[in-house]
């Protein structure tokens, strides 16, 4: 008797170690297995070219969705992905996939497939190279006076003839192209606008008032920073827009009773001069970049016309005082403002950033090359009165804007490549890429 309850107790084991083995194996879910049959590995392709994306996918499950998109080598996507509904065991894709983001750059890049099956899923790599669109200049604008204090757009075409675009109800404080989103922000002095336009078809596409919002002489700029239009307000603050027109950060200077005038990026800063509503002396206000928050000031006795950044620790400051140029370098982290010697004793009106190290200044009737490393000061052209520099980057062009004439000369071999001739006085010149 005990012989066969054992027996019996050790067959009912055993049935239930195999069932309960039997169930295991069947809840357990094998990951879909993807194979890449095209393209080939490391195969060459131009941004906006469409990839034929051909891989076989087997599950032992049913595999609901496959995903396809475009990864760069730090695994972070770069495309939109592509959804594929499937719904079978066994299946076969064969899509094309457009590269459409004009803005990559050229480099390794990886197709990743994604299958997903009931309760899991597995990713392949196929390892591709992408070569970059070039830089292409589409349009320069011009921007001319009008009358009753307005605005003129035009666009200059390869020809130099000069086409009438559209109106700007003010006159002109600052003028920025974006090329990333494709349009075209500017700034008013008397009304304090921002209207923004689509660069393709002159509409309007978003606005902000009441910039200049205080009593006094407007000197707020716009500026494009990391791809997003900046604009330094009447009161103390300067605003960054997405492209939408949506306010993306807000940097406040620290001084309620100043306006932000010149100011540009360093790092995780933002350097501005700022300007007293009253007889105060104008000072430079850092602000920190992701906060917004203010960091610290420097008085200053000087009109600042531009500001660049020389290296890792300091930004270069071109100003004038009393009519006379006066150049400094300021410590971001220490706060050590330096005074650069030996240039011309007349006025500046302009300069531009032509090369790493080289920078070109329109002083009293000629153009200066200052070069940052050396500190070397020497004429590039002589003659040649300025009201405003632009440098073109594309074709090393820098154009100077005089009165209603621009001459376009070629940098570093200072040659005289160009002459536009318009009927109004000329404002200022911006340069529109594809990208």
């Amino acid at each position: 008797m005990n012989y066969k309850i054992k027996f019996v107790v050790f067959n009912v084991v055993i049935l239930y170690t195999l069932f309960f083995l039997t169930n295991c194996k069947k809840d357990k879910n094998v990951e879909p297995h993807i194979n890449f049959i095209s393209p080939a590995v490391n195969s060459y392709f131009s941004v906006i070219d469409t990839i034929q994306v051909k891989c076989t996918v087997e599950d032992d499950k049913l595999i609901k969705t496959i995903y396809v998109a475009i990864i760069d080598e730090n695994n972070v996507q770069v495309t939109p992905p592509m959804s594929i509904a499937i719904n079978q065991r066994t299946a076969q894709i064969d899509v094309p996939y457009i590269i459409n983001d004009i803005h990559l750059g050229s480099g390794v890049y990886y197709i990743a497939v994604t299958a997903n099956d009931e309760s899991t899923h597995s990713k392949a790599f196929l390892k591709i190279y992408l070569n970059e669109i070039p830089l292409q200049l589409q349009k320069i604008y011009l921007f001319s006076k009008s009358a009753n204090n307005a605005t003129k757009v035009f666009t200059i075409d390869t020809a130099n003839n000069i086409s009438y675009q559209f109106f700007f109800n003010d006159i002109l404080q600052s003028a920025v192209t974006n090329s990333y989103f494709q349009q075209l922000s500017l700034l008013g002095k008397n009304n304090g606008r921002l209207e923004t336009f689509s660069t393709s078809s002159n509409s309007s596409l978003w606005e902000v008032t009441n910039i200049n919002n205080v009593a006094y002489s407007y000197k707020g700029k716009a500026k494009l920073i990391d791809n997003y239009v900046y604009v330094g307000f009447g009161t103390s603050n300067i605003k960054g827009y997405s492209n939408n027109g949506f306010v993306i950060k807000t940097a406040d200077i620290g001084e309620d009773s100043f306006s932000p005038a010149e100011f540009l990026k360093f790092d995780d800063y933002i350097v501005a001069e700022i300007e007293p509503h009253n007889c105060q002396s104008a000072k430079i206000s850092i602000m920190n970049y992701l906060t917004g928050t203010f960091n610290k000031n420097h008085n200053i006795d000087f009109d600042i016309v531009d500001m660049f950044k020389l290296d890792d620790e300091k930004i270069i400051i071109w100003a004038n005082k009393n009519r006379i140029v006066r150049v400094f370098t300021l410590d971001i982290v220490y706060n050590i403002l330096d005074e650069i010697l030996n240039f011309p004793v007349d006025k500046l009106s302009s300069v531009i950033k032509a090369a790493d190290n080289y920078y070109i200044a329109a002083i009293g009737n000629d153009l200066y090359k200052y070069n940052s490393i050396t500190k070397s000061v020497s004429i590039f052209k002589q003659n040649m009165p300025c009201q405003k520099l632009q440098f073109e980057q594309l074709n090393n062009s820098i154009y100077v804007i005089n009165g209603m004439n621009i001459s376009v000369i070629h940098y570093p071999e200072a040659l005289n490549i160009n002459n536009i001739q318009h009927t109004d006085s000329i404002v200022d010149v911006n340069f529109l890429y594809n990208k």
